[in-house]
């Protein structure tokens, strides 16, 4: 079984994208920033990482950057509404350091899940989703 970890600082944003997985049969952690999140991965390797861009303590950013040194092969997708600049700005940078997809909140379940599903069951490829 595929395992992913969400990284949210918003609750409910962190616990749909949890059941959503969870739906699809999928082993899933979370945390509920990036500080956190990075701690659960020094201790357990994941398949995949979903990580908001914008939170406190550690941002998407910084969480992307130090997963791909400890976990090099994990996918990442990066998810973001934005906030004072708009949420494709974060995205792209989020794109450019590494993360597979890159989608914008609030997002389509039905898109979301197939980027999943499509880089959990494919050969390492950048892929990106706006």
């Amino acid at each position: 079984m595929k395992k992913i970890l969400v990284i949210d600082d918003d609750d409910i944003m962190r616990e749909t994208i949890r059941d959503i997985l969870l739906f699809e049969s999928y082993d899933v952690a979370v945390a509920s920033d990036g500080k956190e999140g990075l701690e659960i991965i020094q201790e357990e390797s994941f398949d995949m990482i979903v990580t908001d861009i914008l939170m406190p303590d550690k941002d998407g950013i910084e969480v992307i950057m130090e997963a791909k040194k400890s976990q090099p092969n994990i996918y990442i997708v990066a998810v973001s509404g934005g906030g004072y600049i708009p949420a494709e700005s974060y995205l792209k940078v989020a794109s450019d350091l590494g993360a597979h997809a890159a989608i914008v909140k609030p997002f389509d379940i039905d898109e979301f899940i197939s980027e999943v599903n499509t880089l959990l069951n494919s050969t390492p490829a950048k892929r990106n989703m706006h």
